[in-house]
């Protein structure tokens, strides 16, 4: 990698004097003064455009750079590009090679800096100051132990493993081969993420047991027999007769792929399970917060800083939110007064949360309405957005093993190479607690003109380095959704005072 980002700065030559001779400019006698200064306005806007036009080659070369190293070492990324044969891989996730790459971010980092950027313009100068507050972030969260909390308890490496059966092509025999591949890696990579979080036990770096009560069944939930597990659909489905490859071939991946499942894959979902019921659990404290944690405190400020990209502090952060707590609540009372309800606020919210009016009776219902509710918002957007994604949404259950400790809905972005589309999840588990009154804000959060708009949109955009168009800064991500909210209100939408 050093080899690689020295030769980006192996071109950087100065010829521009040899483009203005000095003695040219000098042997007019008739006026020297005003031509030596022209002479010289020339050679140095010549100058500074040289630099520019330099400065701007080192750093999209740094980028490719970036980007290539990026593809190498991890797999999802690779195959997000439309490289099929990464599918059969699992990224690396050991300690080792955490910290390996720690350092390669850093190298990253120092050649940035060999770069002015006060000779560049435009949007390079915004991708090289949002490139170098990346690379530095990235370091800081390693340094920090970022890499000891690999279980967040909403979104975690063996959810996305289980997603695979859905998120992978499988068009053809070589397609099913890197499935099984990729079941057979998941015994090394489970085994990788227990040996840091045992790692973190040591240091006593663990979740909090309020975070774990309702986690560890969904992990169970993985526990099945072979053939009733999610990861033998794609297998099954070959028995189809629109499924490629011949029947030898066929009946050879299933039993193989079936085998790798069995003996592989449920076992080690199980070990999974025992460690966090047995270990991981037990080692977890009564207390909640990741300042409590040793050293947590600065982790903390760097999440803040991190997720804000404002130099706050956590304390300012709760000042902030108790602020708009008492701001939405009284635009809520002025929403209660126009209902004409009659009771007090917790009398109104008992009422929200009882009252069959606002809920589904069905996983279906629930599906249908809000599919309703995002077509109403989709002929709408041409009034709004004068472009719109080329990249559609889709939508979606929460699949039933994720349903019981996951939020309400949320946004799963479409790959690179748009083989797949965006997808809205909607949860339809106790349907009790998913009043439809939420449903109009929440889909315009997660799908549009939330959430799918602004990424769909941001990965088409062209003429800027790929980790603009993948990446993201999470005040504006989520920002950009709030404002989509209030935005719909604008767009004619929340007409029934509940909603609002």
């Amino acid at each position: 990698m050093i080899a690689l980002l020295l030769r980006i700065f192996s071109q950087s030559v100065f010829v521009l004097a040899l483009l203005f001779p000095v003695s040219a400019a000098a042997s007019n006698t008739e006026n020297p003064v005003n031509e030596n200064k022209l002479y010289q306005t020339g050679v140095n806007n010549a100058q500074a455009d040289d630099h520019q036009g330099t400065a701007s080659r080192q750093l999209h070369a740094l980028f490719e750079a970036w980007d290539d190293w990026n593809v190498r070492r991890n797999p999802f990324t690779a195959a997000g590009r439309g490289d099929r044969s990464a599918n059969a891989f699992l990224p690396d996730a050991s300690f080792q090679a955490l910290a390996d790459d720690r350092d390669t971010v850093a190298d990253f980092h120092r050649f940035l800096g060999l770069i002015s950027m006060d000779s560049l313009a435009g949007q390079d100068r915004i991708s090289y100051r949002l490139f170098e507050r990346m690379l530095a972030e990235s370091m800081e969260a390693f340094d920090l132990g970022h890499h000891r909390l690999p279980l967040n308890g909403w979104w975690d490496y063996h959810a996305t493993f289980a997603e695979q059966p859905v998120r992978m092509p499988f068009e053809t025999i070589e397609d099913y081969r890197n499935y099984i591949a990729r079941l057979q890696a998941f015994d090394t990579w489970n085994r990788q993420h227990l040996d840091r979080l045992r790692e973190a036990i040591d240091i006593g770096w663990v979740r909090p047991r309020v975070v774990l009560d309702n986690y560890i069944p969904t992990v169970e939930a993985l526990i099945t027999a072979p053939r009733e597990s999610r990861f033998a659909e794609p297998l099954l489905r070959l028995a189809e007769a629109s499924a490629p490859g011949t029947e030898q071939e066929r009946a050879q991946i299933v039993q193989e792929g079936m085998q790798v499942v069995t003996d592989v894959v449920i076992p080690a979902y199980r070990e999974l399970a025992r460690f966090l019921r047995e270990e991981y659990y037990t080692a977890a404290t009564q207390t909640i917060g990741v300042s409590a944690l040793p050293g947590g405190a600065d982790y903390y400020r760097h999440l803040v800083r991190h997720y804000t990209t404002m130099d706050i502090s956590p304390e300012e952060v709760h000042q902030t939110g108790l602020a708009e707590v008492a701001r939405i609540r009284a635009e809520m009372d002025q929403v209660i007064i126009s209902t004409g309800f009659e009771g007090n606020f917790a009398e109104f919210v008992h009422f929200l949360r009882t009252d069959p009016q606002f809920y589904a009776e069905t996983p279906e219902e629930l599906l249908r309405y809000t599919a309703l509710v995002l077509k109403r918002m989709d002929g709408e957007l041409p009034r709004f957005f004068g472009r719109l994604p080329r990249i559609p949404y889709g939508l979606r259950e929460v699949p039933d093993y994720l349903a019981p400790r996951m939020t309400t809905a949320y946004y799963s972005r479409a790959p690179e190479d748009g083989s797949r589309a965006g997808f809205y999840y909607v949860n339809t588990y106790d349907l009790p607690s998913r009043p439809l009154y939420e449903v109009e804000a929440l889909s315009f959060h997660e799908a549009v003109p939330g959430h799918h708009l602004q990424i769909a949109l941001q990965q088409e955009l062209q003429g800027l380095p790929r980790f603009r168009q993948t990446g993201g800064f999470t005040v504006f991500v989520e920002g950009w959704a709030l404002y989509s909210e209030w935005l719909a209100m604008e767009m004619g939408f929340y007409q029934d005072p509940y909603s609002n």
